[in-house]
């Protein structure tokens, strides 16, 4: 994985800027499927598999984006089951036809 430092970032910062409370954050290499990583993007930075130094603000907003695919991923993997037809079938029973 590459250690990259968000380009937007550095041409918009003065060098008088405290950068202590910068932060890493990593996009996986790898995303839930076993396939290779989209990346997220922000403002039209793209941010690929890797550790990115970045801003607090960039860095919330970067880690908040990963979690909403992770997220949307890991529906993917439930099971889609109506819930209500379950509660009738376990109250009920199954209807017989005849």
């Amino acid at each position: 994985m590459a250690d990259t430092i968000s380009k937007a970032v550095v041409t918009a910062v003065a060098p008088e800027v405290d950068k202590s409370n910068w932060e890493w954050v990593e996009v996986p290499e790898l995303d839930s499927f076993g396939t290779p990583h989209s990346g997220v993007s922000v403002n039209f930075e793209q941010f690929r598999p890797g550790r990115h130094f970045l801003a607090p603000e960039l860095a919330f907003t970067v880690k908040d984006l990963l979690l909403k695919k992770l997220r949307a991923d890991q529906r993917v993997f439930q099971k889609n089951t109506d819930q209500v037809a379950l509660r009738l079938m376990q109250k009920n029973g199954p209807q017989k036809k005849g």
